[in-house]
Order: structure tokens, then sequence, then C-alpha cells
């Protein structure tokens, strides 16, 4: 019985899981819990640890109902509800709800300025026969 056939669709980079799936019917989120679950299972089955902490909900599209809420179960037998996030950092890109990657740009604007403001702290009596 494979995950992404009977509940969810599931994308794999050494330790990085997404799980997701189309909700268009209140069934929908069942099922997606479902996936949840079996991959809960799974990662215990093969002793392996998921970082709730690390776990986010985001749900893509338009006119898209967020209220529904997932849960996974802690080391506890605890069961907690996952945050919902409008983003979130991926493979170093940064991916929000709309798919726009405005965010991501203005983020790596501002690492290269802040890059830059550490060059010209720490080379700023340096003149261009010095570089040379």
């Amino acid at each position: 019985m494979a995950l992404q056939e009977f509940f969810s669709e599931i994308y794999l980079f050494v330790d990085d899981a997404k799980l997701f799936r189309y909700i268009l019917q209140s069934s929908d989120n069942i099922l997606h819990q479902s996936g949840l679950n079996e991959l809960q299972d799974w990662t215990q089955h093969w002793l392996l640890s998921v970082n709730i902490n690390k776990c986010k909900v985001m749900s893509v599209g338009r006119n898209v109902n967020k209220s529904y809420n997932y849960n996974i179960i802690d080391i506890n037998n605890q069961s907690i509800a996952l945050e919902h996030s409008n983003q979130f950092m991926d493979l170093g890109v940064l991916v929000d709800e709309k798919l726009s990657f405005k965010n991501h740009i203005q983020y790596k604007i501002n690492l290269a300025f802040s890059m830059l403001g550490i060059i010209k702290r720490n080379f700023k009596h340096l003149d261009m026969y010095s570089i040379s």
C-alpha cells in the first residue's frame, strides 16, 4: 500500500518531506490527515524521529479554507496541532502561499546588502591599489 495512492502525495529530499493533497471537499482533509498519520507510523517503524517544531501547514491557492487543523502525535502520545504558516524556507527558497517570489527576492537583496556592509566596514581603508 503506497502512501500517495490512497492519502496524499509525498516528496522526499534527503531529510525533508513534503506531504500534499488537493483539497476539494471536506473529506480530502480527513484523507490528508490519514496520510500524515501513515507517514508518522512509517517513521516510528523505522525508528526515525520527526521534529514537530519544523512541521508546518501551508495552504496554497485562492479562496482556500484554512480552518482545518492537522495533528501529529508527539513522543508522549499527545496530539499536537500543526502550526499554519504563510511562508517557509524550502531548500534555500522562500515560498509563500501565493507562490510569489517577492519575499524571496527581498530576502536575497537584504542578504547582499548585509554582505556589502560587512565588506565596507572591514575594508574601509582599502583602495584600488591595495586590491591588485
